[in-house]
Order: C-alpha cells, then sequence, then structure tokens
C-alpha cells in the first residue's frame, strides 16, 4: 500500500482519512505539520492510488495495514488522527495494539455500532452502486458531509473525490463500516492524551454523542467547531490544526 511520507523528527503522526475520500483530504492539515516530523497519509486500500487493492473485510484489517505502515516506517509509535471511517479504523488499532498509539485525535466518529436503521441505509447504497456506479453519491452524502454553510470550493472538493472513488471498493467499504464492533469498551481503555474534535453542525456523529465520548476517556479534551459538519478538518482548518497541534503538543514518545 503506498503512503504519503515526510520524513523528520519527533513522534510521528499517521492520518486516516474518512469514507468515501481519500488522502487528499487531509491536504490542510499535512501542510499545518509540515517537516517538523514524520508523516504517513495512506489512501486505504480500494480508495485514491490504492483503488485497485483488494479491500479488507473488516475495520480490523485496515487497522492491521496502519500497524504495517508504521513497521514499515521504523515507527514504533505514532499519534493518531482519524475522522469518521479514520475513527473507526483508530478503534481497530487500539483493539489490536494499544501500545503503538501515543496520542489519539479523533474527528466526527463514533464508538458505538451501526444501528439497524443505518445498516439497513447502508445496504441500500450498496444496491444502488452496484447498479448505477458512484455518481448519484455527491448529491446523497455531500448535504451530510458538510454544513449548509460551507463555502462551495470546499463542497466541489468533496463532489471531486467522490466521483473519482472505485465504485466497488465504495460499495465493498460500506459493508465494512456496516459490519465493525461496537468499540464503546474501548473508551474506557485510553490512557494517551486524546483529543475529541466535532462539527456542531455534524449530523452524522452529533455533538452530543462525541461530547459523551469524551467524558468517558480520561483526560481527554473536547473541541467544538463553530459553523462546521460533519467534514470539520476542510470546513475549519484553523481550529482544527491548532487542536491537532495542542495535541502534539501533550504527546511523548
Amino acid at each position: 500500500m503506498r503512503a504519503g511520507v515526510t520524513a523528520m523528527p519527533n513522534l510521528p503522526v499517521l492520518f486516516i482519512h474518512a469514507f468515501p475520500l481519500d488522502s487528499r483530504m487531509w491536504a490542510p492539515q499535512l501542510d499545518a505539520v509540515g517537516s517538523t516530523r514524520l508523516v504517513l497519509a495512506p489512501d486505504l486500500r480500494g480508495f485514491g492510488r490504492n483503488r485497485q487493492c483488494m479491500l479488507p473485510e473488516s475495520v480490523d484489517g485496515h487497522a492491521r495495514d496502519m500497524l504495517e505502515l508504521l513497521d514499515r516506517a521504523s515507527a514504533p509509535r505514532a499519534i493518531v488522527v482519524g475522522l469518521s471511517m479514520g475513527g473507526y479504523i483508530a478503534f481497530g488499532m487500539l483493539r489490536l495494539a494499544p501500545e503503538r498509539i501515543a496520542g489519539l485525535l479523533l474527528a466526527d466518529t463514533k464508538a458505538a455500532a451501526d444501528s439497524p436503521e443505518t445498516r439497513k441505509g447502508r445496504d441500500e447504497r450498496i444496491a444502488r452502486l452496484q447498479r448505477d456506479g458512484v455518481g448519484f453519491l455527491p448529491d446523497e452524502m455531500i448535504p451530510s458531509l458538510a454544513a449548509p454553510s460551507c463555502p462551495d470550493s470546499i463542497k466541489l472538493e468533496l463532489r471531486r473525490l467522490i466521483l473519482e472513488q472505485d465504485p466497488i471498493s465504495v460499495a465493498a467499504a460500506l459493508r465494512v463500516l456496516r459490519d465493525r464492533p461496537d468499540s464503546s469498551g474501548l473508551l474506557g481503555r485510553i490512557q494517551v492524551p486524546t483529543t475529541f474534535v466535532c462539527g456542531e453542525a455534524d449530523t452524522l456523529t452529533p455533538p452530543s454523542v462525541m461530547r459523551e465520548m469524551a467524558e468517558r476517556v480520561s483526560g481527554a479534551r473536547y473541541v467544538a467547531v463553530s459553523g462546521a459538519g460533519h467534514m470539520s478538518n476542510l470546513e475549519a482548518p484553523e481550529v482544527f490544526n491548532r487542536a491537532m497541534v495542542e495535541l502534539m503538543g501533550r504527546c511523548t514518545g
């Protein structure tokens, strides 16, 4: 699996992207980190530059990929930044190898498994992807991904990234999301610096859900992003980046 890599000292940072996008969504964060540390920003299998790779059959499969990426980078531990699906995969890393995580930024995500209603909706979207491809996805998803006040330029970028994904991979990823385990029990076990970031207009992973998660993690900080929806890193990069840099300052090797 190919990954964007920049080399330097300090704890590495691993960025795990959202569904159904790829690592390009992290451009504002990669600019903010600059050349101060090792940065790993992979395209998950099935997405972006890795769209032709066979998709893992579980969230933990993606998590194993992330751990193997750390191994290849000779990084015993890393600060993990995950948004939405990226957060689900970060929970998978916590299940498999919590000792590899030096800090966590969990953005616009949740620990709970899908409800029956959400699972049904994913099945319906899978069927349509198999029938029609990804062409319908931007109009269906962007109103949930971005707040109504989100600039058109960001919505256009989201549209472009979605339309460039492979429909077979997107459908397979929906099955992975649908079948992921409940990770709520992991929250009380997190023992590293942790920050939760949530757009105040996020309807997919609402602030109330993320605040409750933050309350279950000892010492965690919660950052509300005014005016942002689900894609808080793109809609309010200054606020997101401040939270990210502050977290980095609390993490040690």
